[in-house]
């Protein structure tokens, strides 16, 4: 189900988003709830500078972005899409850095 949630939603925010916002986004993960009612869609924006700017305007589109999907999929269940920016690509940047600076001081 995640699989599908993140193409179609993929594609949505290619539509919806990019063209309002310039900066590069992407659907790293996505988390079902075990009731199946929600699901926390994980973004990364390429944009630091942008991130709040469009995880609001995401979350504004909500209602739009769950119309679309349970018109693309039919599911028993048209989960509440929540938007957040995903810690671990933070982490990630961070293990990175710190790596990189292990690697300066051999």
């Amino acid at each position: 189900m995640e699989s599908l949630l993140k193409n179609i939603l993929s594609g949505l925010i290619l539509e919806a988003v990019q063209d309002s916002h310039s900066s590069l986004i992407s659907i790293t993960r996505i988390e079902i709830g075990k009731d199946l009612l929600t699901a926390d869609v994980y973004i990364s924006v390429f944009d630091k500078t942008k991130q709040k700017e469009i995880i609001d305007f995401l979350n504004s589109k909500q209602g739009f972005f769950r119309k679309a999907v349970a018109s693309r999929a039919k599911l028993k269940y048209n989960p509440l899409l929540i938007f957040k920016v995903d810690p671990l690509q933070e982490y990630d940047e961070r293990v990175e850095e710190i790596l990189s600076k292990l690697d300066k001081n051999e």
